[in-house]
């Protein structure tokens, strides 16, 4: 067959062989081309379509759905006649503008398809018993005018339950298309929506970056009207036929074993990227690939939305708390018996089988709440082009960061702290309101040395340098507005003797009183057990100061090299 481009896109058939299998398979010329394997071809251009179809030239099978389409054919005749730029002379390549003119059908063959009628063909081109099936017919007009203004879209449901009859595809990147809208239906009979339609609301509710599975599940919901707001975006359409249309990242919360074909496996901490919310049109499916895990692999799969993990963890932990339930109940029992009086054992039984199902409950419930976030976290990949501050929590950090400043002065800097001789009340109220990020008494005792967010910037920015905060862990969640992303590193000693020996002729001069020891041992304990989930790594003290700074600079050069992922809310 020969193609080629409408004069507001869209794909024609121009000459057939009579002998090729698409002749006999029912295809004609001024066919337009609407499906080729599932791909929208109402909008394309020449250039697209030839890509997609050359792209499906070594599949044994095709499946085209053509609509015979008169009048947009005579725009195209036109085109040919006046050697139109929208023509490729490779397209119509041995066929003549007159050729072309005295195989356009006549009126009467014309009468068999309506503008708004699909008909479905089931070609499959390479096999000689092809031939067409109809399929059901859906009406669905074409946007073809890709500079028309936004329409509002006014639909009665009556129910309110009512299916609106229309399809949907794309997703949180490329947005939400009209597909498809079924014969008689709401959505076909009561408004002006047409294919290539992108929905920018729905209800006053935006669908610009709303996942497939969201946009879906909101047009689910019952409502006594359904308002579009609409606009025709061709681009877009061929887009979201052609591309994943979600595209978004999670982190597991939970580990999660395979059990059909298909399925993945992932564990707790794995970065998975989601491509599809709604696989193969399963509501509850989410299609993904594992971006960063534990063994490195690029595999992808299946795995459940955040609603069906919620409910997967509420039944294991359901079926792990009746196992141990009956555990229970059996040791009760085991241990009753041994009574020498039968009266003891049938009581013990009954103590435990006799308790109300009531008694149960709240531990269900309990579950339900506490997985409602506990699936997945959704996160935001960060390339961090600039060094990042260092915060270093645990006994003997103002030594350690004057050791790594002095010794290792390209990589490391400290803020210039601000000195300020106002009340404490007055710093507090200014901590409160971000002006500081954290404060401390000077030597003297006298005034407050405080650290602002501009000076930490003037480091990491002005002299391209980690910069070294001392602060106090409970400052360390101010700095999160400024996205400087620190490495929170815990020093961890073994005991407070540990401490006391940490020894170092030029950074550490004075001797630890073993009572100072003990008391920086046990308030660096709870402080780990407080903010635990704050650090970024948790470094051990074995040696000296010299071999601590070196597994703190290795440390922090690891996790520079790392990539980030922020928290973000869903997409």
């Amino acid at each position: 067959i020969t193609i080629a481009q409408g004069k507001d896109n869209g794909i024609f058939v121009t000459g057939l062989n009579k002998e090729s299998i698409a002749s006999k398979v029912g295809l004609k010329y001024g066919d337009q081309l609407l499906e080729y394997n599932g791909i929208n071809l109402r909008m394309a251009s020449y250039e697209q379509a030839e890509w997609i179809l050359k792209q499906s030239a070594i599949e044994n099978t095709v499946t085209v759905r053509v609509q015979y389409n008169p009048h947009r054919i005579q725009d195209l005749l036109s085109h040919i006649e006046s050697n139109s730029p929208l023509m490729s002379p490779v397209l119509h390549r041995g066929y003549s503008s007159s050729s072309a003119a005295s195989n356009f059908p006549s009126k009467s063959q014309q009468q068999d398809s309506s503008y708004y009628s699909y008909k479905a063909a089931s070609a499959c081109l390479p096999s000689d018993q092809s031939k067409i099936q109809d399929d059901e017919l859906k009406y669905a007009p074409i946007a073809e005018d890709a500079n028309e203004e936004a329409r509002l879209i006014h639909i009665v449901r009556q129910p309110n339950t009512a299916h609106l009859g229309i399809e949907i595809i794309g997703g949180n990147t490329v947005g939400i298309f009209v597909s498809d809208i079924k014969k008689e239906s709401l959505g076909f009979l009561q408004s002006g929506l047409r294919c290539g339609d992108q929905i920018l609301e729905y209800n006053g509710k935006s669908m610009l970056t709303m996942t497939l599975e969201e946009a879906t599940l909101e047009l689910f919901k019952p409502s006594d009207v359904a308002d579009f707001y609409v606009k025709s975006n061709s681009g877009g359409f061929l887009r979201a036929q052609v591309e994943q249309g979600d595209h978004f990242y999670i982190q597991a919360l939970f580990d999660h074993s395979s059990t059909t074909k298909g399925d993945l496996s992932f564990k707790k901490g794995d970065i998975l990227l989601v491509k599809s919310t709604l696989y193969k049109g399963q509501l509850g499916v989410w299609y993904a690939k594992i971006e960063q895990g534990e063994n490195n692999k690029e595999v992808e799969g299946t795995i459940p939305s955040t609603e069906n993990a919620e409910q997967e963890l509420l039944l294991h932990r359901t079926s792990s708390y009746n196992d141990d339930k009956l555990k229970g109940r059996k040791s009760l029992f085991r241990r009753s018996k041994k009574s020498t009086h039968g009266h003891s054992a049938n009581h013990s039984r009954e103590s435990s089988d006799s308790r109300p199902e009531s008694e149960y409950a709240p531990i269900s419930l309990t579950l339900s709440n506490s997985f409602s976030s506990g699936t997945y976290k959704f996160v935001k990949k960060h390339d961090s082009s600039f060094p990042r501050p260092v915060v270093v929590v645990g006994a003997m950090t103002e030594a350690i960061c004057d050791k790594l400043v002095m010794e290792s002065a390209a990589l490391f800097s400290r803020c210039l702290p601000e000195i300020c001789t106002s009340s404490k009340h007055t710093i507090d109220r200014c901590v409160a309101d971000g002006k500081y990020i954290d404060y401390k008494m000077t030597r003297k005792i006298d005034r407050y040395e405080c650290i602002t967010p501009q000076s930490i910037k003037d480091v990491v920015f002005g002299k391209l340098k980690h910069c070294l905060l001392d602060i106090n862990p409970s400052s360390i969640e101010k700095l999160a507005p400024l996205k400087l992303y620190p490495i929170i590193i815990f020093i961890k000693y073994k005991s407070a003797k540990q401490i006391k020996e940490l020894k170092d002729g030029h950074y550490i001069k004075d001797k630890i009183p073993t009572k100072t020891a003990r008391e920086m041992f046990d308030n660096f304990s709870i402080i780990e057990k407080d903010y635990n989930k704050l650090f970024t790594a948790i470094i051990n003290c074995t040696s000296g100061l010299s071999n601590l700074c070196n597994d703190i600079k290795h440390c922090i050069e690891q996790n520079q090299q790392k990539v980030l992922w922020n928290d973000i809310n869903p997409a």
